[in-house]
């Protein structure tokens, strides 16, 4: 008797296999949806927690890479220690070519570059002239033209960051198309809405500021009301329209069919052997 269900094996020449709830042909569908839309979007698997999810994306994860498709799998829950999923997006995405270092250290560069200049910059300057007291009360005096050139700063470093992210893009974009075999790269983000709820938010951003390029396919494993909390936990009111926001990141929405109840319960009695509560 066991009293928890252990992950399933997921065979490499037939990924559903062992799935008892009847989901390959859920992943031919999506499939055909990424062969119609080759140059990239964002598709998120919208389902309940507790329903399957990550083993339905990993069994996916396997039959795409048997169809020659480039994958990455990132569970961001595992992650979200970090502070910025910028690292690691740009870490994952080594995984694709291990032998070409030169493509990959190019896309490091230009990353590094707006790790550079997306920073707060402006502030910190700012406090490390002015944090002393004296030179506080000289700049009292002098007001206009210190927030001028600070003024100044930020319109430069503006142009720069817009330069850096354009580069970075650019680059990322011929990387991939270079590495992927003529298929767009299937980047699966799982567990999303387990997040801390900042993190979970600043990763949707950087996907769509830094990462919706050309040849990738972003898929978003998640429970959208779970998500939408986290959204709103961010802004700090629950009257902000998370679907409406939510929407500026999902291209497609897919809601993956409940299994046959009647077979999935007679399944699950089987595995976790109740006959041995029957009375003998």
């Amino acid at each position: 008797m066991t009293f928890k269900h252990q992950d399933l094996e997921i065979p490499e020449e037939n990924p559903f296999q062992n799935c008892k709830l009847g989901r390959e042909k859920y992943a031919k569908v999506l499939t055909n949806i990424i062969n119609s839309y080759p140059e990239g979007f964002v598709l998120a698997i919208n389902n309940k927690w507790g329903t399957g999810k990550t083993t339905f994306v990993k069994m996916w994860e396997q039959f795409l890479k048997n169809e020659e498709y480039k994958t990455i799998y990132l569970n961001a829950w595992e992650n979200d220690f970090e502070d910025n999923p910028f690292t690691a997006f740009i870490g994952e995405l080594q995984i694709i070519n291990k032998k070409d270092k030169d493509k990959f250290n190019k896309v490091v560069q230009k990353a590094a570059l707006i790790s550079k200049n997306v920073g707060p910059a402006i502030i910190k300057a700012f406090l490390n002239k002015y944090i002393d007291s004296e030179i506080l009360l000289e700049t009292i005096t002098d007001t206009s033209k210190s927030f001028l050139e600070i003024f100044e700063n930020d319109i430069n470093e503006y142009s720069k960051r817009k330069e850096s992210i354009s580069e970075f893009k650019k680059s990322l974009s011929e990387y991939v198309a270079n590495e992927s075999n003529g298929k767009p790269l299937i980047f699966i983000i799982d567990e999303l809405d387990r997040c801390r709820p900042n993190y979970a938010v600043l990763l949707l951003e950087q996907i769509k500021h830094f990462f919706s390029v050309p040849n990738i396919v972003f898929v978003l494993s998640i429970d959208k009301s779970q998500l939408g909390n986290a959204v709103c936990g961010v802004y700090g009111s629950e009257n902000i329209d998370s679907n409406e926001y939510l929407r500026r990141f999902i291209d497609i929405e897919y809601l993956i069919p409940e299994p046959d109840s009647d077979k999935f319960i007679a399944y699950l009695y089987e595995y976790f052997d109740f006959d041995f509560f029957q009375v003998r």
